[in-house]
């Protein structure tokens, strides 16, 4: 059996080691007797997400996320497309705040790409350090440990969340959840 996962933007959106995340999903799907098959898109032309399994959406820095949702924009109706055609979306970080309908900087409003009713706001301080989530998804019941670095508050207005935060701060640092649960986006 193989999986094809598209990576978008693995130069740009790999601020914290994205590639890490790739790997260590690469790794999990051999351990499973799963062929993993990679491809790294970088613009529109690059995907084609009519082969694709998992599509994957890194972090990136402010300056890197504004060059990324140009090309971002371009790809919307195939991404919103390949969403409700029950596709499996992992965003990031950064990735993550591009999905929404908007990510307001200090100076500067970036339009998300608005597959998801979501909003962040930057603010002054960063949220930084481990992070421990409880997720319950489809009967399952599991943590989920990762660290989290940004000033970024992201409101997930009526969505479920990924997970409860137990040790962290999540979205937003103030309502104790982290992620976002819509169809098969994560």
């Amino acid at each position: 059996m193989e999986l094809n996962i598209t990576h978008l933007f693995p130069e740009l959106l790999n601020l914290y080691g994205d590639r890490g995340n790739i790997a260590s999903l690469t790794k999990r799907l051999e351990w499973r007797g799963i062929t993993p098959n990679v491809i790294n898109a970088e613009k529109k032309e690059d995907i084609d997400l009519s082969k694709t399994d998992i599509l994957f959406l890194g972090g990136g820095s402010d300056r890197d996320q504004v060059i990324v949702l140009n090309e971002l924009l371009k790809m919307r109706e195939e991404i919103v497309s390949f969403v409700e055609n029950d596709g499996v979306l992992i965003a990031i970080c950064g990735g993550y705040q591009l999905l929404g309908n908007f990510y307001q900087q200090k100076n500067e409003r970036l339009e998300g790409i608005k597959l998801l009713d979501i909003e962040t706001t930057s603010k002054d301080d960063r949220l930084i350090g481990n992070v421990v989530i409880n997720c319950e998804i489809d009967g399952l019941n599991f943590d989920v440990v990762g660290f989290e670095n940004h000033n970024g508050r992201t409101n997930i207005k009526n969505y479920t969340a990924l997970g409860k935060v137990v040790k962290g701060q999540g979205n937003n640092g103030t309502d104790g959840f982290e992620g976002i649960l819509y169809k098969n986006v994560f």
